[in-house]
């Protein structure tokens, strides 16, 4: 029985041991998250960008995240739309569309979404560009994300999977830097912006955190019970009864 005794010690000691571990790492995947939702909120609360910083250097990926007040004219004509985008649980369209500046600068704008017509999947909903110059807020993000595609997307025609950065800025036929905004404020042009918030799961890895240490500490618990207690009460009423 000692042996068996030796590897139920060594089972108990492992798991515990790896447990333990995995706990601490996911508390640690937690502190990096907030930490990052820290700093994205630094950001947020940073002075806002404007026309002059996009002279020179455009704003680049460090600069992710901080806010944006921009003046200019849309460019419609350069507008794109990239098929299968969610936003509150439905599928549509989100509208890219370059905004110049006063200096000729073009900023590429993700202005809004809209929603797929289920007759038409093509069929783009109607919504508004003013011709005019236009003041627009936002935030400065990452050129839209790349979606899955099952064939090559080209980037040619107005509807499309992924937006080619480079193959756009060739046919915008300007400088667009390396960063696009994400523009915020009321749907009054018919596009929606419900952007998802930022949702770094930190509760989800303090939950996995804590179930366990739960296993760890189930684990010493019987250990402790399976292995000296119950033995011990067994020895103490069996020397009662002798």
């Amino acid at each position: 029985m000692k042996g068996a005794h030796v590897v139920v010690l060594v089972a108990a000691v492992i798991t515990v041991a790896v447990t333990a571990r995995l706990g601490v790492w996911q508390l640690s995947r937690a502190s990096e998250k907030q930490a990052y939702v820290d700093a994205v909120q630094a950001k947020s609360e940073a002075p806002t960008l404007t026309e002059a910083d996009w002279q020179g250097r455009p704003p680049g990926a460090e600069e992710q995240h901080r806010r944006v007040r921009l003046s200019g004219y849309w460019e419609p004509q350069f507008t794109r739309y990239l098929d299968n985008r969610t936003m509150a649980g439905a599928v549509g369209f989100l509208v890219v569309t370059p905004l110049r500046l006063d200096d000729q600068t073009r900023v590429v704008v993700q202005r809004g979404w809209l929603p797929r017509n289920r007759a038409d999947r093509l069929a783009i909903a109607p919504y508004e560009t003013s011709g005019e110059r236009v003041t627009i807020e936002g935030v400065l993000s990452l050129p839209p994300s790349q979606y899955f595609s099952l064939g090559e997307d080209t980037g040619e025609g107005l509807v499309l999977q992924n937006l080619d950065w480079v193959h756009y800025k060739s046919s915008v036929g300007a400088e667009i830097g390396s960063m696009s905004v994400k523009q915020l404020g009321e749907d009054a042009d018919g596009l929606q912006r419900r952007w998802d918030p930022i949702d770094a799961k930190i509760s989800t890895h303090y939950g996995y955190a804590f179930q366990w240490f739960a296993l760890s500490a189930a684990t010493v618990f019987l250990y402790i019970w399976y292995q000296i207690w119950r033995p011990r009460r067994r020895l103490t009423k069996e020397s009662k009864h002798g």
